[in-house]
């Protein structure tokens, strides 16, 4: 008995949507991939401005797990999805896509909340990848062909879901305590000969024309005046958005080709990210942080 005809609508449309599922996850691959090799890098992606989005987003704890970028565990999830299109859609194989869908989906919903309503801040990146994690979604079930039954339905979906929400969960919470035990770690208990170092550090690097740019909302720029407890207002601080966020970047920063907060500039070199304390001293010729239990090691 001949089988269905070419000419048939539903085979049409498998033969173009499926051909579009898997240009769809490799274009997902591609994102990924550039994400984490940037990371890797120590670079950030371009497009990414310095008024807190994509260097917000991607610097935070929320950027890692397990010491690894993030996206390169989207990469994973893209090369697997692209593995199970590259054939006729099988039940089995349908089933598979779905739930690693779903559990993508999951974890990108995540992402995207914490960037808007924990850092305040957006990241055109990872919208990106939830955009294309939906549209394969979409595509996924509306492609014609055969589909999971009644038992993935009622029952290995839901565990999917309860496995993505979970781990989503404790990844988040991870996170935060991250983001507190990092903050304490930092916030050295200044206080005696301590404070009287970290001020005359600070003064040092007035006198020596080093330059902290900055933003009073930038939460890395917080971080980095917390490390001089009250010696913070002898920084040489320079407010990049005196505006607010999403202001005109002041001339100055315009000027260096500040990307990201928190800038240095020590002589001629530009140093971005947090420095430490002892790590100023240590770059711009100044004494020694007095020994101290608990003193972290410096990082220039």
């Amino acid at each position: 008995m001949s089988g269905r005809s070419s000419s048939d609508p539903a085979i049409r449309a498998g033969g173009i949507l499926r051909p579009l599922f898997v240009g769809i996850a490799l274009a997902g691959m591609a994102l990924a991939g550039y994400l984490t090799g940037l990371h890797w890098w120590g670079k950030l992606p371009a497009g990414c401005r310095v008024d807190g989005g994509c260097g917000t987003v991607l610097t935070s704890a929320w950027s890692k797990l397990f010491g690894q970028p993030v996206s390169l565990y989207g990469f994973g999830l893209y090369g697997a999805l692209v593995g199970l299109s590259c054939r006729r859609w099988t039940a089995g194989r349908r089933g598979w896509a779905l739930g690693l869908l779903l559990f993508g989906l999951v974890w990108s919903a995540l992402f995207v909340s914490v960037s808007l309503f924990v850092l305040g801040a957006t990241c055109p990146y990872c919208l990106t990848s939830a955009g294309l994690l939906l549209a394969l979604f979409v595509l996924l079930l509306v492609t014609p062909g055969a589909k999971p039954g009644r038992r993935f339905w009622f029952g290995l979906l839901p565990i999917v879901l309860v496995l993505g929400s979970s781990s989503a969960a404790w990844f988040h919470f991870s996170a935060i305590r991250s983001e507190q035990a990092a903050r304490a770690a930092m916030v050295a208990r200044q206080q005696g000969e301590d404070l009287l170092w970290l001020q005359d550090l600070a003064k040092h690097l007035e006198k020596s024309g080093v330059k902290f740019y900055g933003a009073t909302w930038c939460n890395h720029c917080r971080l980095q005046r917390a490390l001089f407890g009250k010696a913070e207002e002898l920084l040489p601080f320079v407010d990049c958005a005196p505006d607010g966020r999403g202001g005109p970047m002041a001339a100055p920063c315009k000027e260096i080709g500040v990307r990201i907060f928190p800038t240095w500039t020590i002589g001629s070199r530009k140093y971005e990210g947090i420095l430490t304390p002892e790590a100023l001293a240590e770059v711009t010729g100044f004494r020694p942080r007095p020994l101290r239990k608990g003193n972290p090691p410096a990082e220039p």
